[in-house]
């Protein structure tokens, strides 16, 4: 009897701590819309005042739109890093391992942070390994302690110092914890305050600030190294600090290093390949090689602003491969590549007699227009080039833009009435007409009537959810083939993506919301058909 009861006990603990765990999981998810959302709307419609999009402002008006815009970024990180510690420290932090190209990666925190680091005289630089492999880790995350401790070292450095970052493929000797035989070693090194050693102790503790008088002249709440660290262990591994008052300080990130095709081994990835889906096929497909992120992002959305289909690779090897097998009508192609240059590929592509009569435009920093055309290029174009200059140069080539025609419609899903019209906002100076929806059942009768050319949904709404929404639109032949935009202010976990998988062609978060990259992603959705 008394182990029966024991046992009954034990099962009464159990349903207590799934009901705990499981309010726990209600409670965030609640918190991070309920926050996000308002904040969103305070965001959003300063940025539409601060870009103009609603008028032109004084010069002091223009002063306290930013200083609006700029505190609600502000106030935004911190809600983040309040709900993402909150999760980690209740064990619903989940990673979501991908392919990552640290250099890139590295690349794109240092933009970030470059105009900080220049407004206060700092030399920023990096020293990263040549030729790292991919490596498997969750890229967002990874990306998000890189920046913390970027962020904290030009915060910390006086004017005229030094931040350095070096990245290297470490083996377990420089890190003698855990059962991997090499690491990811980031480590970022300032000629800042420096940190002593009573405060090294408790610097990873949530809300620990370093207590000297001039780390009192710096904003922060003392959350960002405390979650960095829960992270990094996440992932099984840590961060460590070298410090001395006055003489600067060194974290340093570790993080297993598993190969992109899931071993610790030695394998150097393939250069990925992205191709843009569309619904219209018969647009002509322009290759892009370009290996800088941000640069091959920018040329897609010009791109397909013009009515192209893209392909995209990093890489000149990985470019020759798909032109012979896809057959583009236009390469677009830069000339400094790692591996192979660009010139070589252009010398390959004119001897190849089925690829030779493919037009190829060189978009460069680097562009020698005389070099360039000699070889047999159709146009030299030197970098930066506005959308209308490429696709005048396209135009050149006998490729029209898709005509506009009719404005086309975009069904917008929100219960925030604040959230839809910011939305409507953004979607109006593009030039769509928008079509606006308070409630999921609302939507979906829209969607029915009018047949949207594309719906923006969230998630999280009362009485009919967003993931509810989108299994109704897919299983109604009416509606099946409207492209769905998710853009939410939810944070998503794997088992979100696992049951949108297929069903939208994006999810965004309303938290990284800006005008360029939304109305870019709309683009992209409604190829050749944006105003």
């Amino acid at each position: 009897m008394r182990l029966e009861h024991a046992n009954h006990l034990l099962e009464d603990k159990n349903r207590q701590l799934q009901e705990a765990n499981r309010m726990k999981s209600d409670f965030l998810a609640t918190m991070s819309h309920e926050l996000r959302t308002p904040l969103n709307a305070i965001i959003g419609f300063s940025e539409v005042l601060k870009d103009g999009l609603a008028g032109d402002l004084e010069p002091h008006q223009t002063e306290y739109i930013t200083d609006i815009y700029d505190s609600g970024k502000h106030l935004l990180a911190l809600i983040n890093d309040i709900l993402d510690l909150s999760k980690v420290e209740a064990g619903k932090m989940t990673l979501e391992l991908e392919p990552v190209m640290i250099e890139a990666l590295v690349r794109d925190c240092l933009h970030v942070m470059r105009e900080r680091a220049l407004s206060q005289r700092l030399q920023l630089t990096a020293d990263v390994e040549p030729d790292l492999e991919d490596i498997r880790i969750d890229g967002r995350k990874t990306r998000q302690i890189l920046y913390n401790l970027l962020s904290n070292a030009v915060k910390f450095t006086p004017e005229g110092g030094k931040v350095t970052v070096t990245v290297r493929k470490a083996g377990r000797d420089r890190f003698a914890r855990g059962n991997w035989p090499y690491f990811l070693e980031m480590a970022v090194t300032d000629s800042g305050i420096g940190i002593s050693a009573e405060d090294q102790a408790r610097l990873f503790e949530p809300f620990s600030q370093i207590d000297s008088q001039l780390s009192r002249r710096y904003e922060g709440t003392g959350l960002g190294l405390a979650l960095l660290k829960r992270l990094a262990e996440l992932h099984g591994g840590d961060v460590t600090l070298q410090s001395e008052p006055g003489k600067g300080s060194t974290f340093t990130v570790w993080l297993p290093w598993i190969a992109s095709d899931g071993s610790d081994a030695h394998h150097a990835a393939p250069a990925s390949v992205t191709t843009v889906p569309t619904d219209g096929q018969d647009a002509p497909l322009a290759l892009v090689i370009e290996d800088d992120e941000m640069a091959a992002n920018l040329l897609r959305m010009q791109l397909e602003d013009g009515g192209f289909r893209i392909k995209r690779t990093s890489t000149a090897e990985v470019g020759l491969e798909l032109a012979a097998r896809e057959m583009p009508d236009v390469i677009v192609l830069d000339i400094l590549l790692p591996g192979m240059d660009g010139w070589e590929m252009l010398e390959r592509l004119k001897r190849d007699p089925r690829l030779c009569t493919i037009p190829v435009v060189i978009f460069s920093v680097v562009a020698d227009g005389n070099h360039g055309l000699s070889l047999g290029a159709a146009r030299v174009l030197q970098k930066p080039v506005s959308r209308n200059e490429l696709l005048q140069t396209m135009e050149t080539l006998g490729f029209r833009a898709a005509a506009s025609g009719a404005p086309r419609t975009v069904l917008v899903v929100d219960d925030d009435h604040r959230s839809v019209e910011l939305t409507r906002t953004h979607l109006d100076a593009a030039g769509y007409e928008v079509l606006p929806a308070y409630g999921g059942r609302e939507g979906i009768e829209l969607a029915r009537d009018r047949r949207p050319d594309l719906i923006v949904l969230d998630l999280m709404m009362p009485g009919m959810n967003g993931f509810d929404v989108v299994e109704a639109l897919k299983d109604d032949p009416v509606t099946r083939a409207i492209p769905v935009v998710v853009m939410t202010a939810k944070q998503i976990a794997p088992e979100d993506r696992e049951r949108l998988n297929g069903r939208v062609i994006e999810i965004m978060q309303k938290a990284e919301f800006n005008h360029g990259r939304f109305i870019g992603e709309v683009r992209r959705a409604l190829p050749g058909k944006g105003q």
